[in-house]
C-alpha cells in the first residue's frame, strides 16, 4: 500500500506527492493480520473508522479437501493459543483505500491524478514525466504501481513472472449458521476455497480452481451459485444465499530481480505477487511500505542521501528474505494442489497431520503466519 508509506513519510516531515489515478471500485475484502492492524493504529486509523464493517478473525481452519488417499485431519488454529484476542480483522478493501486517502490528504500529501509515463535517474535526483506531460522532481520514488509497474520497467529492474492453471473468483454470501469468527480454507484438488467472516451472518469468498470451472461459476444465477458454494463447503455454514457481486482474475506470480535501484524502491506487487493463500499478499505489502518509510526516515535523520544505492540495498536486505520465504511456502502449497504427483500430496497431508498433533509446531506456524519472519518495522510494533 503506497498510501501507507506516504502517510508515514509525511508524519516524519518528508514532502510527499502521490502520482496515479484513483483505484477502481473493488468489492473484495482483505484480512489484515495483527502487524498490519498495529500499522493502522500508528497511523491513527484504528479502529473507529472501521467500527461497522471490520470483523475479527479469531480462528483459522485448514481442511484437506483434495480427495487424496492420505487426507490430513482438520487443523484449527485459535488466536487465544498465542494470547491474542484475534489473528486479525477482515476489512472491505475499498473502504480501507478511501480511509487511507482521506488521512493522506489530512497530512498535506499532494495527489496528482495521472500515472507515471517515464523516468530519468540522475546522481542527485529522479525526474518523472506523467501521462499528462507534467513532471515531478524527487529524491526517491516508491514504486507501488502494481505487477505491471511502469516504474520498475523504467528503472531497468527485471522480473520473473509465471502463471498457474487457475482462476480465482471473489465474492461474498449469506449463511444460516454462524461463522464463529472463523476463516476456513478448504484445500481442494485444484486450489483452495477460502471463507472469511464478515459482520453478521455473511462471509467473503475466494475460490481458486481451474479456469473453466471458475468461468462456469461466474455464469451461474445467484441461486445456483449459492448451491455450488454450499456443496463445496459441505453444508458447514447451513443454507447459503445472497451471493452478491462476484469477480474473477487469473492466478499469476511475480518476483522482481531486485527490490530497487538507486532512487527507486519497489513495494507491494511491483516487487512481488503471489496467490491469495494464507492472507499474505496485502500484509506483505504493508510491511514493505512501513520498512521503506523507516529506512528513508533513518537516512534522512542521519543527513544521508535517502535515495542512495546504500539506502535501497538496506531496504532490500530487510524485505527480501521475508518475501522469498513466504513466496516459497505459498507457491509450494499451491503447486502441490495442482499436481497429481503422489509424494507431493503425501508430504502436504503429513505436514498438516504432524502440525495438528504437536503444540510447539502449531505455535511456530501461527507465529510465522502472523508476524513478519525477519525485520519488523517500528510502525508495525506495539
Amino acid at each position: 500500500m503506497g498510501l501507507a508509506c506516504a502517510i508515514l513519510l509525511a508524519m516524519a516531515g518528508v514532502s510527499v506527492a502521490v502520482a496515479g489515478p484513483s483505484p477502481a471500485k473493488d468489492a473484495r475484502t482483505v484480512a489484515l493480520m495483527q502487524p498490519s492492524i498495529r500499522l493502522l493504529r500508528n497511523l491513527g486509523l484504528w479502529r473507529h473508522p472501521f467500527s461497522g464493517t471490520a470483523q475479527p478473525l479469531r480462528k483459522l481452519t485448514l481442511v484437506d479437501d483434495s480427495g487424496g488417499y492420505f487426507a490430513a485431519p482438520r487443523l484449527t488454529f485459535s488466536a487465544d493459543e498465542l494470547g491474542h484476542d484475534a489473528f486479525g480483522w477482515n476489512i472491505p478493501l475499498e473502504e480501507l483505500s478511501t480511509i487511507l486517502r482521506i488521512q493522506a490528504e489530512r497530512k498535506g500529501i499532494v495527489f496528482l491524478e495521472s500515472k507515471v509515463a517515464s523516468l530519468e535517474i540522475a546522481d542527485t535526483g529522479i525526474s518523472l514525466e506523467l501521462a499528462d506531460v507534467s513532471r515531478i522532481e524527487a529524491t526517491i520514488v516508491i514504486a507501488a504501481d502494481g505487477r505491471g509497474s511502469i516504474i520498475r520497467e523504467g528503472a531497468g529492474i527485471a522480473s520473473v513472472q509465471w502463471s498457474y492453471d487457475q482462476t480465482a473468483m471473489a465474492g461474498s454470501f449469506a449463511h444460516s449458521m454462524p461463522h464463529d469468527d472463523t476463516s476456513t480454507e478448504y484445500l481442494g484438488p485444484h486450489g483452495p476455497l477460502t471463507t472469511v467472516p464478515l459482520p453478521g451472518q455473511r462471509s467473503s469468498l475466494v475460490w481458486m480452481d481451474r479456469p473453466q470451472r471458475i468461468s462456469n461459476l461466474m455464469t451461474l444465477s445467484e441461486k445456483d451459485l449459492a448451491g455450488e458454494i454450499q456443496a463445496a463447503i459441505h453444508g458447514e455454514m447451513g443454507l447459503i444465499s445472497e451471493t452478491g457481486p462476484r469477480s474473477a482474475f487469473s492466478m499469476r506470480g511475480l518476483i522482481a530481480s531486485e527490490f530497487g535501484c538507486k532512487r527507486v524502491m519497489l513495494v507491494g506487487e511491483a516487487a512481488h505477487s503471489l496467490p491469495p493463500i494464507g492472507a499474505q499478499g496485502l500484509n506483505l505489502s504493508f510491511c514493505d511500505a512501513a520498512t521503506a518509510a523507516e529506512i528513508i526516515c533513518d537516512a534522512r535523520q542521519r543527513g544521508a542521501d535517502f535515495g542512495s544505492v546504500e539506502t535501497v540495498r538496506t531496504y532490500a536486505s530487510l524485505r527480501r528474505p521475508d518475501v522469498m520465504t513466504r513466496l516459497a511456502v505459498i507457491h509450494g502449497l499451491n503447486r502441490s494442489l495442482l499436481t497429481g504427483f503422489l509424494p507431493a500430496n503425501v508430504m502436504r497431508s503429513a505436514s498438516l497431520a504432524i502440525a495438528a498433533r504437536l503444540p510447539p509446531l502449531r505455535s511456530f506456524i501461527m507465529r510465522q503466519g502472523l508476524e513478519p519472519s525477519f525485520h519488523v518495522p517500528a510502525a508495525m510494533r506495539d
